[in-house]
Protein backbone atom coordinates (compact mmCIF):
# COMPACT_ATOMS: atom_id res chain seq x y z
CA UNK A 1 0.00 0.00 0.00
CA UNK A 2 2.83 2.42 0.83
CA UNK A 3 4.50 1.70 -2.50
CA UNK A 4 1.29 2.54 -4.35
CA UNK A 5 0.93 5.71 -2.31
CA UNK A 6 4.54 6.74 -3.05
CA UNK A 7 4.07 6.13 -6.77
CA UNK A 8 0.88 8.16 -6.61
CA UNK A 9 2.71 11.08 -5.03
CA UNK A 10 5.55 10.94 -7.55
CA UNK A 11 3.17 11.02 -10.50
CA UNK A 12 1.31 14.13 -9.34
CA UNK A 13 1.94 17.09 -11.63
CA UNK A 14 3.58 20.07 -10.03
CA UNK A 15 2.34 23.56 -10.94
CA UNK A 16 5.88 24.96 -11.16
CA UNK A 17 9.41 23.72 -10.64
CA UNK A 18 10.05 26.52 -8.17
CA UNK A 19 7.29 25.52 -5.75
CA UNK A 20 8.43 25.13 -2.14
CA UNK A 21 5.83 22.96 -0.45
CA UNK A 22 5.82 23.17 3.33
CA UNK A 23 3.77 20.59 5.18
CA UNK A 24 1.09 21.79 7.57
CA UNK A 25 0.83 19.32 10.43
CA UNK A 26 -2.64 18.09 11.17
CA UNK A 27 -3.68 15.58 13.78
CA UNK A 28 -4.04 11.96 12.75
CA UNK A 29 -2.89 10.02 9.70
CA UNK A 30 -5.51 11.38 7.33
CA UNK A 31 -5.10 13.72 4.39
CA UNK A 32 -1.84 15.64 3.99
CA UNK A 33 -1.77 19.39 3.45
CA UNK A 34 0.93 21.79 2.28
CA UNK A 35 1.33 25.46 1.36
CA UNK A 36 3.69 26.85 -1.28
CA UNK A 37 6.18 29.14 0.47
CA UNK A 38 7.45 30.54 -2.85
CA UNK A 39 4.08 32.01 -3.85
CA UNK A 40 2.83 33.75 -0.73
CA UNK A 41 1.25 37.17 -1.22
CA UNK A 42 0.80 39.36 1.85
CA UNK A 43 -1.25 42.54 1.64
CA UNK A 44 -1.95 44.20 4.97
CA UNK A 45 -3.72 41.63 7.15
CA UNK A 46 -4.47 39.31 4.21
CA UNK A 47 -2.37 36.42 2.95
CA UNK A 48 -3.02 34.59 -0.31
CA UNK A 49 -1.41 31.19 -0.88
CA UNK A 50 -1.62 27.85 -2.71
CA UNK A 51 -2.67 24.86 -0.64
CA UNK A 52 -2.00 21.31 -1.79
CA UNK A 53 -4.09 18.44 -0.46
CA UNK A 54 -3.20 14.77 -0.89
CA UNK A 55 -6.24 12.73 0.04
CA UNK A 56 -5.77 9.50 1.97
CA UNK A 57 -8.96 8.17 0.42
CA UNK A 58 -9.74 9.44 -3.11
CA UNK A 59 -12.66 11.87 -3.15
CA UNK A 60 -15.58 11.38 -5.58
CA UNK A 61 -15.88 14.28 -8.04
CA UNK A 62 -17.90 14.23 -11.30
CA UNK A 63 -18.06 10.43 -11.51
CA UNK A 64 -14.29 10.23 -10.94
CA UNK A 65 -12.05 10.08 -7.90
CA UNK A 66 -9.71 12.94 -6.98
CA UNK A 67 -6.43 11.86 -5.42
CA UNK A 68 -5.16 15.39 -4.82
CA UNK A 69 -6.01 19.03 -5.28
CA UNK A 70 -4.54 22.51 -5.43
CA UNK A 71 -6.50 25.32 -3.82
CA UNK A 72 -5.84 29.07 -4.06
CA UNK A 73 -7.05 30.60 -0.79
CA UNK A 74 -7.00 33.95 0.99
CA UNK A 75 -7.13 34.40 4.76
CA UNK A 76 -7.88 37.71 6.43
CA UNK A 77 -5.99 37.44 9.70
CA UNK A 78 -7.72 40.31 11.51
CA UNK A 79 -11.25 39.24 10.51
CA UNK A 80 -10.56 35.47 10.82
CA UNK A 81 -12.14 34.70 7.45
CA UNK A 82 -11.13 32.40 4.59
CA UNK A 83 -12.02 32.67 0.92
CA UNK A 84 -11.50 30.00 -1.74
CA UNK A 85 -10.32 31.74 -4.93
CA UNK A 86 -9.68 28.88 -7.35
CA UNK A 87 -8.93 25.16 -7.33
CA UNK A 88 -7.82 22.16 -9.38
CA UNK A 89 -8.62 18.51 -8.64
CA UNK A 90 -6.43 15.71 -9.99
CA UNK A 91 -7.04 12.02 -10.56
CA UNK A 92 -4.51 9.40 -9.45
CA UNK A 93 -2.99 9.38 -12.95
CA UNK A 94 -2.37 13.14 -12.79
CA UNK A 95 -5.15 14.15 -15.17
CA UNK A 96 -7.27 17.16 -14.28
CA UNK A 97 -10.77 16.31 -13.14
CA UNK A 98 -11.98 19.83 -12.43
CA UNK A 99 -10.54 23.33 -12.70
CA UNK A 100 -12.32 26.41 -11.37
CA UNK A 101 -10.28 29.54 -12.15
CA UNK A 102 -12.38 32.09 -10.30
CA UNK A 103 -14.61 31.22 -7.41
CA UNK A 104 -16.76 34.27 -6.64
CA UNK A 105 -17.96 33.12 -3.23
CA UNK A 106 -17.83 35.26 -0.13
CA UNK A 107 -15.26 34.82 2.60
CA UNK A 108 -16.45 32.51 5.37
CA UNK A 109 -15.66 32.71 9.09
CA UNK A 110 -12.92 30.33 10.17
CA UNK A 111 -14.28 27.74 12.57
CA UNK A 112 -12.03 26.84 15.54
CA UNK A 113 -10.27 23.46 15.52
CA UNK A 114 -10.72 22.94 11.78
CA UNK A 115 -8.27 22.75 8.88
CA UNK A 116 -8.95 26.43 8.16
CA UNK A 117 -8.01 27.26 11.74
CA UNK A 118 -4.72 25.37 11.37
CA UNK A 119 -3.92 27.22 8.14
CA UNK A 120 -4.85 30.54 9.73
CA UNK A 121 -2.46 29.97 12.65
CA UNK A 122 0.31 28.89 10.27
CA UNK A 123 -0.01 31.59 7.62
CA UNK A 124 -1.00 34.50 9.87
CA UNK A 125 2.19 33.92 11.83
CA UNK A 126 4.02 34.68 8.55
CA UNK A 127 1.98 37.89 8.22
CA UNK A 128 2.91 38.91 11.77
CA UNK A 129 6.61 38.24 11.12
CA UNK A 130 6.52 40.32 7.94
CA UNK A 131 4.87 43.23 9.77
CA UNK A 132 7.56 43.06 12.49
CA UNK A 133 10.28 43.08 9.84
CA UNK A 134 8.73 46.13 8.18
CA UNK A 135 8.54 47.94 11.54
CA UNK A 136 12.23 47.20 12.17
CA UNK A 137 13.22 48.42 8.72
CA UNK A 138 11.14 51.62 8.87
CA UNK A 139 13.57 53.61 11.11
CA UNK A 140 16.53 52.43 9.03
CA UNK A 141 14.86 53.55 5.79
CA UNK A 142 13.97 56.92 7.34
CA UNK A 143 17.59 57.49 8.34
CA UNK A 144 18.76 56.62 4.83
CA UNK A 145 16.32 59.00 3.12
CA UNK A 146 16.66 62.00 5.47
CA UNK A 147 19.54 64.34 4.52
CA UNK A 148 22.09 64.58 7.25
CA UNK A 149 22.46 68.01 8.85
CA UNK A 150 25.97 69.19 8.09
CA UNK A 151 27.95 70.88 10.80
CA UNK A 152 28.57 74.62 10.19
CA UNK A 153 32.36 74.15 9.98
CA UNK A 154 31.94 71.53 7.23
CA UNK A 155 29.84 73.94 5.15
CA UNK A 156 32.41 76.74 5.49
CA UNK A 157 30.19 78.76 7.86
CA UNK A 158 31.73 80.07 11.02
CA UNK A 159 29.99 79.04 14.19
CA UNK A 160 27.95 81.82 15.82
CA UNK A 161 29.78 84.11 18.22
CA UNK A 162 28.82 83.83 21.86
CA UNK A 163 26.29 86.43 22.98
CA UNK A 164 26.64 88.80 25.92
CA UNK A 165 26.94 87.26 29.33
CA UNK A 166 23.82 87.89 31.41
CA UNK A 167 24.34 90.41 34.23
CA UNK A 168 27.52 91.89 32.75
CA UNK A 169 27.35 95.31 31.08
CA UNK A 170 29.24 95.58 27.84
CA UNK A 171 32.29 97.88 28.07
CA UNK A 172 32.92 100.47 25.36
CA UNK A 173 35.82 99.68 23.15
CA UNK A 174 38.45 102.45 22.91
CA UNK A 175 39.54 103.42 19.43
CA UNK A 176 42.99 102.20 18.50
CA UNK A 177 45.86 104.62 19.23
CA UNK A 178 47.57 105.79 16.08
CA UNK A 179 50.99 107.42 16.42
CA UNK A 180 52.01 109.82 13.74
CA UNK A 181 55.55 109.09 12.65
CA UNK A 182 57.50 111.65 10.60
CA UNK A 183 59.83 110.18 8.05
CA UNK A 184 63.52 111.13 8.58
CA UNK A 185 64.79 114.05 6.48
CA UNK A 186 66.56 113.04 3.33
CA UNK A 187 70.02 114.51 2.84
CA UNK A 188 70.45 116.01 -0.60
CA UNK A 189 72.74 114.07 -2.86
CA UNK A 190 75.58 115.61 -4.80
CA UNK A 191 73.60 115.60 -8.00
CA UNK A 192 70.83 117.62 -6.45
CA UNK A 193 73.05 120.28 -4.76
CA UNK A 194 73.14 123.65 -6.48
CA UNK A 195 76.36 124.19 -8.35
CA UNK A 196 78.72 126.71 -6.69
CA UNK A 197 80.12 129.60 -8.72
CA UNK A 198 83.85 129.43 -9.18
CA UNK A 199 85.89 132.40 -10.06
Amino acid sequence: MRTVWLILLLTLPLPAAAAEWVRVHTSGEGDQYYYDRSKLFINGDEITYWKKAVFKAPQPVKNQFAASGLFRERIHCAEHTLKLISYLLYAADGSTIEYVAANEGDAAPIIPDTLGDIFEKTTCELVRLKHEEQRRKAPEETQKTEPKKAEPQKQGIAPPLPGPTPGVEPQPVAPPVVQKVEPPPIAPSEDTRPASKEN
